[in-house]
């Protein structure tokens, strides 16, 4: 079952993790471990007939305690925290399947971390997936519209009321009355023409911006055309002038970066030598949607470099999610905490963004804390800069590195792999090829051969992080068929159905399983080792 307890129990977990089992018994552990497996098979017939999460997390919970309180491992709360939260009702799956039209609806965090070697592309990665996450000035001022409208709502139910009041004292010749409700009914007005202006005055921003931002695109790449034109002469004066257009066309990209930038990219970047988190509240799921998340980005040291060791890198990594396990799990134990609320919002990590080598010479300290970390969180490896290889090349490597995880027994979360979310998957890759092949309809050029896109979008996720310009061409991070971060990221943030969530929700989902099972685990070898004692 997903719950495991490791046969070769000696080898003890580094840091936080560790679990004493030097002086238990075989016998001992193998009977405890019996119950483990008893409790995932429990767990799984549970989901397998209902599968909201909040019934297959409470399965677990009781079917693991209720085993250990039974044998005599732990004492009688545990009997008294089933009657408590069995009382819980309602399905996380229900809530975030829901389309509710309730004004700036939270689904609750989504921690993900970035983990890798020195000069990777980590913090490049977080500062272009949070250009698409970030409320930027659109989002902002679309949302402060809606919020406006839900306001003149309001105003228009209370002028209704007044008006009525303001009627009554009328026929009742109550004057004092009348004066009040006047007065109250021309401050409501003024109120009312306020949002009203405010609304126009932002539209008009929008539009005005949206303008703009198109404008300069036009400039950028009529520039870069002409640059590539200029080079496909193939003369000194031609390469000259070239580069003065490239120039040109680059810095019509800063301008409308500057444009585009949300208040997270105008902070300055900060120092990765230690774990830093950066939040960012009430991130729309979608353009425009009432639906918003609190998203939290974790970065963390590299290691290659003469700066950090690997093995203080390594573990700044495993010491940080296993701690938040730690607070996660005092919360949990504690009862004060409802437990769906609790699943919503908790501190957990609830994926690590693992950044991998784009070279055939597979790196043993990446591998070293991939064993570390794939039993504590759900993992999605990713082959950093790969504009740096060919087509073929990335298949390639990617194939590579599955059999490299598969010869190691390293668990990781693969979006097509999973049965969840493996229809939204072959969704997205179905809409991204269509997308493409229009893009190339559009091209300049008819006649020029145009290669077939196909994407898989299985891990690792080959990403680019930055826009780049070479001689053979430009580089756009942005379009699938030069970088699978498009896909990453609408796989984990936007639904590809009405009816499945995003991937965050199963991450989430799946890392407060991991948590409990750790825990569970440790329960159980702890218990084995005082019995062993007694």
């Amino acid at each position: 079952g997903d719950t495991h307890l490791s046969s070769n129990y000696y080898n003890l977990q580094m840091l936080d993790e560790q679990i004493l089992t030097s002086t238990a018994t075989p016998a001992d552990v193998d009977a405890l471990n019996g119950s483990c497996s008893l409790v995932s098979s429990q767990e799984d017939a549970v989901a397998a007939t209902d599968p909201s999460p909040s019934c297959s997390s409470m399965s677990y919970d009781y079917t693991a305690k209720n085993i250990l309180a039974s044998t005599g491992v732990v004492g009688a709360e545990f009997r008294d925290e089933q009657h408590v939260k069995g009382e819980q009702k309602g399905s996380l799956m229900c809530q975030a399947l829901s389309h509710t039209n309730d004004h700036n609806h939270e689904r609750g965090n989504f921690k993900f971390m970035v983990v890798g070697g020195s000069g990777e592309g980590k913090t490049m990665f977080l500062r272009e997936v949070f250009r698409h996450l970030a409320p930027n000035w659109k989002q902002e001022q679309e949302r402060e519209i809606s919020e406006r409208r839900q306001s003149i709502k309001a105003i228009e139910g209370e002028l209704k009321s007044i008006e009525t009041e303001l009627n009554q004292a009328i026929q009742l010749g109550q004057d004092e009355m009348g004066k009040q409700f006047n007065a109250q009914k021309w401050t409501k007005q003024q109120e009312l023409a306020e949002h009203e202006e405010r609304i126009l005055m932002l539209t008009e921003s929008i539009v005005a911006k949206e303008k703009e931002a198109e404008g300069l695109k036009e400039q950028r790449d009529a520039l870069a055309n002409e640059a590539r034109k200029l080079r496909e002469a193939k003369t000194d004066t031609g390469f000259d002038q070239a580069k003065a257009k490239q120039m040109e066309s680059d810095e019509k990209q800063k301008e409308l970066e500057k444009l585009e930038q949300t208040e997270l990219e105008r902070v300055e970047s900060v120092s990765t030598r230690e774990v830093v988190t950066t939040e960012v509240r009430g991130m729309p799921l979608e353009q425009g949607s009432h639906e918003m998340i609190n998203v939290y980005k974790v970065d963390t040291s590299g290691w290659g470099d003469w700066q950090i060791s690997v093995e203080d890198a390594h573990n700044k990594v495993v010491g940080e999610v296993v701690k938040l396990q730690r607070e996660f799990l005092e919360k949990y134990q504690s009862l004060k905490y409802d437990l769906d609320w609790l699943a919503e919002n908790n501190d957990l990590v609830h994926v690590v963004i693992f950044f991998l080598a784009p070279n055939m010479r597979m790196r043993e300290d990446d591998f070293k804390l991939l064993r570390r970390l794939h039993k504590l969180v759900p993992i999605i490896p990713v082959i950093a800069k790969s504009d740096t290889l060919t087509t073929n090349e990335k298949q390639d490597l990617k194939q590579k590195y599955r059999n490299k995880f598969r010869e190691e027994g390293i668990e990781i979360w693969d979006f097509k792999e999973e049965s969840k979310t493996h229809g939204a998957t072959v969704l997205l890759q179905d809409k991204h090829r269509k997308e493409a092949e229009a893009r190339a309809k559009q091209k300049l050029d008819p006649t020029e051969e145009q290669q077939v896109f196909c994407p898989n979008y299985s891990a690792p996720f080959a990403i680019v992080g930055r826009r780049g310009v070479y001689m053979w061409g430009t580089c756009n991070p942005d379009l699938p068929e030069h970088s699978e971060l498009p896909a990453l990221r609408d796989i984990l943030l936007k639904r590809q159905t009405n009816q499945q969530p995003p991937g965050w929700f199963f991450l989430r989902q799946r890392a407060c399983k991991m948590a409990r099972e750790k825990a569970a685990e440790r329960v159980v070898v702890e218990a084995a080792r005082r019995c062993t004692i007694m």
